[in-house]
Order: structure tokens, then sequence, then C-alpha cells
């Protein structure tokens, strides 16, 4: 029973439930932010995913026609790496154009996305031609996922002081790939590197913040609301106990009060049986013991309903209730 009453106790501690609601609404709280966190990472999935896409079909239109030729100037030089036929030709006018492969070609315009919209790409490999597409360490870690069937790579990493988004997906080669990596032991379908495409991730963070906003705000209310109710009811609860607990004591000592009243109207009744015993062996008359019996228990009753203290009453016995023998 005491066992009983500590648990009681316990469970109506009321900072106890201040802290299961706490902890309740704390995993809530964690679970929708990184909900929200996910749904900013698949963002940046499909933006990382879009961007390979274009990339590589811009690459494979240019591998299709073998090379695309550009004017020759400082921001265009000849790729000393490309090792083609008439890499370098020039116009009857005069104009001298330079040869551009894929590779090539996703250099330029990775640095143009870098300068316009804060946004790298890189094509790398494991065996590159060109050591400026040698990959990072975190770029080798995932081609060499690709080389054990993975499909892509999605990471949000601290870069400097900012938080980056990093997807990379695999580059295989196509039949038009041939022509420039052949010479490297590459079959069609080998995995010839990847597409490396990293941006911050404040941009994603941004679009998601009224989401976190409100979901910091609903969380709070419902944390203080939930302690509030949970203290109130825990408080009530324990008013009710100490109400039952005072009505149960009150009946305890109302029940040993009427217990010793009719311990001594046994008594009383005792004592009388025992006189009248006596007085019957002293008179003889043993026929009229019924009466006398009869006559005791009447008395008794008068007694209750006149409330008369233990003398009294034991006088009122013996004397056969007449006036002057007693006091009411």
């Amino acid at each position: 029973m005491p066992s009983s009453k500590n648990h009681t106790a316990l469970l109506l501690y009321w900072p106890l439930w201040v802290v299961l609601v706490s902890l309740l609404v704390g995993f809530s709280w964690w679970w929708n932010i990184n909900a929200i966190e996910r749904q900013a990472l698949n963002l940046a999935l499909e933006r990382g995913r879009y961007t390979y896409k274009i990339i590589e079909t811009a690459r494979l239109w240019v591998a299709q026609h073998g090379v695309i030729y550009a004017k020759t100037s400082q921001a265009t030089p000849p790729n000393p790496y490309l090792e083609v036929p008439e890499r370098d030709i020039e116009t009857p006018s005069g104009i001298k154009l330079t040869a551009i492969n894929p590779a090539y070609m996703t250099r330029q315009l990775t640095d143009l996305l870098k300068e316009k919209e804060q946004f790298y790409v890189r094509l790398t490999s494991l065996k590159p031609l060109n050591p400026i597409n040698e990959p990072d360490p975190w770029e080798r870690d995932a081609l060499n996922l690709f080389e054990q069937g993975e499909g892509e790579v999605l990471e949000s990493v601290k870069s400097d002081q900012e938080q980056m988004v990093r997807y990379m997906a695999p580059l295989d080669v196509k039949p038009a790939c041939m022509k420039c990596h052949e010479k490297q032991g590459y079959q069609v379908g080998d995995i010839r590197g990847g597409i490396s495409v990293s941006f911050p991730l404040a941009q994603y963070s941004a679009a998601t913040f009224e989401q976190r906003f409100n979901t910091n705000l609903i969380h709070l209310i419902a944390w203080f609301a939930l302690s509030l109710l949970s203290a109130t009811t825990v408080r009530l609860i324990l008013r009710h106990e100490g109400v039952l607990e005072k009505a149960r004591d009150d009946q305890e000592h109302l029940v040993k009060v009427r217990t010793r009243e009719l311990q001594s109207e046994v008594q009383i009744r005792k004592r009388a049986e025992e006189k009248l015993q006596l007085m019957m062996n002293s008179t003889g008359a043993g026929s009229r013991y019924f009466f006398f019996v009869v006559r005791s228990r009447s008395q008794l009753r008068i007694c209750r309903r006149r409330r008369l203290s233990r003398t009294n009453r034991l006088r009122f016995a013996i004397h056969g209730g007449q006036r002057g023998h007693f006091r009411s």
C-alpha cells in the first residue's frame, strides 16, 4: 500500500508532467524542423539534377558533332589537351578559330555560371586528361561510389563560412566520346567521370524561413498550453484527493466512535445478564428467567432512546425503570 501511494504521489508531481510535455513537444519540433530541412534539400536536389541534365545534353550535342569551332581569344585559347586533327584553323578572312570539345565547353560554361549565379559546376574524373579537372576529396569519394553503382550523391557540407549543397552525378561513356577517350582504355557504358554541382544552401533556407518560424511558434504555444493544462489538472486532482482523504478520515472517526458505543452497550448487557442470573440463583425463581431477559432487553432499548449514562443504564436494568433509582 505505501508503494502504491508513492507511485500515485510521483504521478501527481506536476514538474514531471512538464518534463514529459517538453520531451514530447521537443521531439515533434525536431521531427518537423528536419522535415523542413529535407524539403530544402529536395529542392536543391531538383536544381542539381536539372543543371546536370542541361550540361549533359549540351555535351552530348557537341560530342555528336565531334568538335565545334570558336574564335580564338584570351577567354578561349587553344586547348593543349585536345589532340584532334585541325584543332586550330583560320578562315579565308583571317579569323583564327580553335576547336572546342565537350570538356572545354563545360569548363567555359561553369566559369560563366560561377561569375553570374554563384553556381559552381565542375567536370571531373578519376583519370582526367587535364590536371585542372582533378577531383577534390568529396568528388573522389562520389566517383568511387559511382564505380560501385551509386546513381547520384547529394550532401550539405560546410565550406569556408557558408553551408553549401553539393550534388554529383556520373557521366557514362557514349559512342561519341570514344574519339577522345578511347586511348584511355574506356569502353561504351563505362563511368567516364562526373559533373559536380555546388551552390549555397542559404537561398533554399530563406525559402523555408516562414515554415521554420511557424513551426517554432506553434510548438512554443503548444508547449506552454500543454504544460499549463498538465499543471492545472494535477492541482485539481490533488485538491480532489484532499477532499476525499478528509471525508475518509471523518468516516473512520465516526466508525471508531460508533464501535466504542457498541462495545459499551455490550458490556452493559453482559453486566445486566450477570446481575439477573445472580438474582435468579438467590431466589430460586427459575420460571421467571424468560421474563427478566425480555425485560432487560426492553430496558436497554429504552436506555438508548433516553441516552442514559452507563451508570443510570445499570440502575435502570436492576430496579425495573422506577424513577427514584436513576438520574435521567
